[in-house]
């Protein structure tokens, strides 16, 4: 309980500064977004770029998380090996993380060195040393990665699932890039990207934690001046929709020799609306709060179809979708597919219940404020504010406007939204292991499609 109070009285701290917080903007088109807080002597700098993998070339898929990865594995002036140094002196972390559409690097550590880690940062996105053996190692690291994902059926599944939804869309494209891909990109690729990516009027560098107003000083003689004359304009993607369907669809991925299904449900969604985005929350909250969830009360309490299943949706500029996920053995998969599709029926039909919309907006309130309690946390949020247009005041906000949602207004969305004739159904296993496919998937009115992996 002390716990819960403790974050509580930072959370409030947290969005007291939020509501206050300072936006710079340079004339180089760099803006700077500083969140001061005092508690504890850390400080935390998020340089987010607005452009992420979908601005990789065709069949140059996994151009973009090479290049970030480069950039933090060494710079012009440091080693590898010098650069996990320093950091380990600092006692700091560096990251970086790349999305549809940003590059993210994080860079944390004591107040005391934030002159040095401002430094650093600036070192390793602006002083890149692009090496031909950094390459070679960050690509073949990669397709070890892409070997171990082939031998786990649930990242497998969601690999196959996106390349199913968006074929040939740049949403469909995989963000790490396949063997083909990967044995394509050269170094002038890498070069070209960076002069592509690395821009400073879409930059965002977000300051947390404990600094003063000298260090913002050094920020600006860091930043303000930066300009490498980008040779590419970042190229506007298109909305990414998926089919609707008229009728409810299987699609089972066969790969013999599976000892389990995974099993995967999609339907579409709009893109991200401001106006939805609460209610949207909300009803995610309803499906993913463990035993508290419709889906596991009836899928795993109830039936003991699957150890566990959520439903959530994921929405962002170009599209969304509304999502859900579980696994379970073959002889059990054609019933998990069908009571699954039977509560959401229900749901849109007869409404998600008063003690359901409860326990979600009780159970919001116990863990939003955890999400904002690291500095990785709260720029993330701050971003989304930025980059949806989102409130100033959006964190002050989100749970009064949370409770503030009706079971009629949630449900009037829900049913508005989500058709229960619209649903992709997928299943990874071994079709063979399964009893009658084609009968049980016509007896429940399903098309269904089957893919020899």
């Amino acid at each position: 309980m002390f716990k819960n109070l403790f974050i509580l009285i930072i959370f409030s701290q947290l969005i007291s500064c939020v509501s206050t917080n300072k936006k710079l903007s340079y004339s180089n088109g760099m803006n700077v977004y500083t969140v001061v807080s005092n508690e504890i002597p850390l400080v935390a700098l998020s340089l987010n770029l607005d452009a992420g993998h979908l601005q990789d070339p065709d069949g140059l898929e996994g151009l973009t998380h090479i290049m970030a990865q480069m950039l933090v594995r060494s710079t012009n002036v440091k080693t590898p090996k010098e650069l996990s140094t320093e950091l380990e002196v600092l006692g700091a972390e560096l990251q970086t993380s790349v999305d549809s559409q940003s590059v993210k690097f994080d860079i944390e550590g004591l107040s005391e060195n934030q002159d040095e880690l401002l430094a650093l940062l600036r070192e390793v996105v602006f002083q890149p040393k692009f090496k031909e053996e950094n390459l070679k190692f960050l690509v073949s690291q990669e397709k070890t990665n892409i070997a171990n994902r082939a031998s786990s059926a649930s990242a497998q599944i969601g690999l196959l699932v996106n390349d199913y939804l968006y074929k040939t869309q740049k949403m469909g494209r995989r963000s790490t890039g396949t063997l083909e891909s990967l044995d394509k990109i050269s170094l002038s690729d890498i070069k070209a990207q960076y002069l592509k990516i690395v821009q400073p009027q879409i930059m965002n560098l977000y300051i947390m934690g404990k600094f003063n107003s000298l260090f913002l000083e050094k920020v600006k003689k860091t930043f303000a001046g930066v300009n490498l004359g980008a040779k590419e304009a970042i190229s506007q993607v298109p909305p990414q929709s998926l089919k609707v369907l008229t009728q409810p669809k299987l699609v089972f991925f066969h790969n013999s020799g599976l000892k389990q299904v995974e099993v995967r449900m999609a339907h579409p969604s709009p893109s991200f609306d401001p106006a939805s985005h609460y209610k949207q929350k909300l009803i995610t909250t309803i499906y993913t709060m463990s035993f508290l969830s419709p889906l596991m009360k009836e899928i795993r309490v109830k039936h003991g179809l699957a150890y566990g299943i959520d439903a959530y949706f994921s929405t962002n500029l170009l599209g969304g979708k509304f999502f859900a996920s579980s696994g379970t053995r073959h002889e059990k998969v054609m019933e998990l597919i069908s009571r699954t599709h039977e509560i959401f029926k229900e749901d849109l039909e007869s409404g998600l219940n008063m003690e359901e919309i409860q326990f979600a907006k009780a159970y919001t309130k116990g863990t939003f404020p955890l999400r904002t309690e690291t500095p990785e946390g709260l720029a993330r949020y701050l971003n989304f504010i930025r980059r949806y247009d989102m409130p100033k005041n959006y964190l002050d906000t989100f749970l009064s406007k949370i409770d503030k949602i009706t079971p009629a207004e949630l449900n009037e969305y829900f049913s508005s939204t989500i058709s229960p004739e619209s649903f992709y159904f997928f299943a990874y296993g071994d079709k063979s292991k399964v009893k009658n496919l084609e009968s049980e998937t016509k007896k429940l009115g399903y098309d269904l499609e089957v893919i020899d992996i």
